[in-house]
Order: structure tokens, then C-alpha cells, then sequence
């Protein structure tokens, strides 16, 4: 039998540093020079994720009539965003229209996807010969509850500002979806789903070659009837406001232009029905090799996320070295994701007579040292025991 918990969290772009990053998530103040020091490209993607794994394994003596069958019990929460967008609509944000005098700023192509939902996964084991091969397959079945969802789809969409500033011209076609963001915290359900998971371990015993395949989260989540769409597809003028009495701001334009006329303008009708959305579903592969008597493991593999924006898959390798009985040691390298290039160390301590197990790894290092010249930043902590 073995329990344990699993944490692991990452925040990965192509061109939106770690420490914009931390200062955007913080509320910290952020300077000219911070967003500057961005290396935007023309589709910028970000992403981020956060999960938190507690789960049981058994392998009874006889299991469904075999002696090599076992279950396995989980509870895990994920909290999912990501996004890509166009460095026009970064610079639109955070330095305003002024630089877009006489032009036209597009932000077209931009999907912005934020997810929180929770699942009990329920799953059976099997150890098998496969040509004198040890074979494991594991199927697993979830039961997801939703918590939080947003979607945000735009199509196309250009903001063009006049040379004298006298208006500002918008031309949208988008779709955003959302649960009603009052009832979102922990123990709301906003919606339920269920998922697939999937994995596969070969042993090649002669070349002492350890294949792995995974393949997790091929599901959906029905959110609820409260559900709301609003579809947007519209051209808007917008030339200021008159203001003929700096002194009584009653005779201006803005009691005319308020949050209601901005809705009646731009958002024609509002659908609330249940919606279906597709799960981030993630695939696996690696292949490690033993060498030196079972003290050095070289691996090799790839992982992408499906249905959540990511730029490409990423492709990586890693070095495990045992130092003694207790401690091993691990060196990360990595390139692609949402990201590009990622560096890490990581150790595994073995504990009580290597009935329990201690592993924290970083896969970027580098977010933490020198934040404002990285893009990518991971922690990841689990703790086994086995009885």
C-alpha cells in the first residue's frame, strides 16, 4: 500500500518575464521600465497552472481474481489558465492608446481560458509479462466538479485611434462564457464532469530502457444552466465627451455614458444555458535508461497540453544520480511549453528505511535567480509513504 500528496505549480511565456509576472499576480507596482523589460513578440502565449494531489494505492494479494491487480484513489484540485494575445493588445493595456496616434492596434486572435475545478479519480493497475517484459497499464475514472470558468474569444478586433485624438473607431467580433462569479468559491458546484486517464509502463529488462506513456484529463464539465454567453459583434465610435463647465460636471456627457449604455452598445444579447467545455487534456512520453549499476538514470521526453493554448509541446531531458542509499540528485533541461528554454535541479530523499520518499525539483531555476531575464518558473513537491 502507499499514500501520499503531490504539489506542483508553473507560470511559463515566450515573452512576459518572472518578475512582471510576480508583480502582476502581487499588486505590485509596475514602472515603465518593468514592462519594458518584456520580450514581446507579435502572439505572445501564457500559462499557468496549479495542483494539489492527495491519493491511496493498494495491491491486495488477489484483486477482480488476479494476483497482480491493484486500485488506486485520488483527490486532486487543478486551477488552469492560459492565454495568447498580440503585443498590440499588451501595449494597449499598459501604456494606453496614445502610441497608437493614427494607427490601428489589433488584437485580433485572442483566447484567454481560466478553469477551476476539482475530481475524484477512482482507477485499477495491472502488472503483466509482456516477452518476458514487465508491462503496467493503469485506466482511471474521475468525477469532476466546477468550480470557477471564464473563456474569452475574440475573433477579430481593431482599435483605431485618430492622429487628433477626436475618436477612437472599435471593430470586434467575439464570444465570452462564464459561471456566475458569485457563487465561485470552494465548495460551490457550478458544474460536473467526468474524465478519462490513462498510462502505460514498459520495462525493457535486457536494455534496461524504462518506457512511459500517459495520457490525462480526456473529459468535459457541463456548467450549469446559470451559465452566460455573450456574443459581441460590433462597430463602435467613441469621441469624447463635451464638457462645457469645468465647475458643474452635471452638464457633461458622462451622466449619459455609463455602465449601461456601454452594455446596450456592445453586448446585443445574453445567453445564460448550460455549457460543455472540453478539459486541458495533457499526453506524456519518456524514456529513461539505467547506467552504472543503478546509480545514473537518463531520461528523455515530451508533454503538451491539448485545448489550452500552449505554443508547443515541450521537449526535455534529465539526470538522476544516487548519491547514497537516501539521496539522489537530479538535473532538469527543457524548451518549449508556453515558454522556450527551462533549467532546474531537483532531489529525492529516501526516509525510514525507504518506506517513505521526499522529492522536490524546480524545472526552472533560473525564474528565481534572475527573474527579469527568465520566463518560466515551476516548483513541484511530493511526499510517499509505504506500508
Amino acid at each position: 500500500m502507499e499514500t501520499g500528496a503531490t504539489f506542483n505549480t508553473f507560470a511559463s511565456s515566450n515573452s512576459i518575464n518572472n518578475k512582471f509576472v510576480s508583480a502582476l499576480y502581487g499588486k505590485k507596482y509596475i514602472d515603465n521600465e518593468l514592462k519594458n523589460s518584456n520580450k514581446l513578440k507579435p502572439i505572445n502565449y501564457l500559462g499557468n497552472q496549479d495542483n494539489i494531489n492527495a491519493y491511496f494505492c493498494h495491491k491486495p494479494d488477489t484483486f477482480l481474481g488476479t494476483n497482480n491487480t491493484g486500485y488506486r484513489i485520488g483527490l486532486v484540485y487543478h486551477n488552469h489558465r492560459d492565454m495568447k494575445f498580440t503585443d498590440d493588445l499588451f501595449n494597449l493595456m499598459f501604456f494606453g492608446n496614445k502610441r497608437f496616434a493614427g494607427d490601428t492596434a489589433d488584437i485580433s486572435n485572442l483566447r484567454l481560458n481560466l478553469i477551476t475545478y476539482q475530481e475524484l479519480q477512482f482507477g485499477i493497475f495491472q502488472k503483466t509479462m509482456v516477452d518476458e517484459n514487465p508491462f503496467t497499464y493503469y485506466v482511471g475514472l474521475s468525477f469532476i466538479k466546477g468550480q470557477e470558468f471564464h473563456a474569452l474569444k475574440v475573433n477579430e478586433a481593431t482599435i483605431f485611434t485618430a492622429e487628433t485624438g477626436e475618436y477612437i473607431d472599435l471593430d470586434i467580433n467575439m464570444t465570452y462564457q462564464c459561471i456566475d462569479t458569485v457563487k465561485s468559491e470552494l465548495l460551490d458546484i457550478n458544474g460536473i464532469g467526468g474524465a478519462l486517464n490513462m498510462a502505460c509502463i514498459y520495462e525493457d529488462v535486457k536494455h534496461k530502457i524504462v518506457y512511459s506513456l500517459s495520457i490525462s484529463n480526456i473529459g468535459f464539465i457541463r456548467w450549469k444552466s446559470t451559465a452566460i454567453t455573450i456574443p459581441v459583434d460590433t462597430t463602435h465610435r467613441f469621441e469624447g465627451l463635451e464638457i462645457e463647465n469645468l465647475l458643474d460636471m452635471s452638464q457633461t456627457g458622462f451622466t449619459d455614458y455609463n455602465a449601461d449604455t456601454i452594455i446596450t452598445d456592445f453586448f446585443s444579447h445574453t445567453d445564460t444555458s448550460e455549457y460543455y467545455k472540453v478539459l486541458p487534456e495533457r499526453i506524456h512520453f519518456s524514456a529513461t535508461k539505467t547506467l552504472q549499476n543503478n546509480k545514473l538514470w537518463l531520461t528523455a521526453g515530451l508533454g503538451y497540453y491539448y485545448n489550452s493554448n500552449a505554443r508547443m509541446p515541450l521537449f526535455y531531458a534529465s539526470t538522476l544520480y544516487r548519491i547514497n542509499n537516501y539521496i539522489k540528485a537530479s538535473v532538469f533541461t527543457g524548451y518549449g511549453g508556453y515558454g522556450s528554454y527551462k533549467l532546474g535541479l531537483g532531489v529525492k530523499l529516501n526516509m525510514f528505511d525507504n518506506k517513505a520518499s521526499l522529492n522536490i525539483n524546480s524545472n526552472n531555476l533560473l525564474g528565481v535567480i534572475i527573474p527579469q531575464h527568465s520566463f518560466s518558473q515551476s516548483l513541484y513537491v511530493s511526499l510517499a509513504y509505504r506500508f
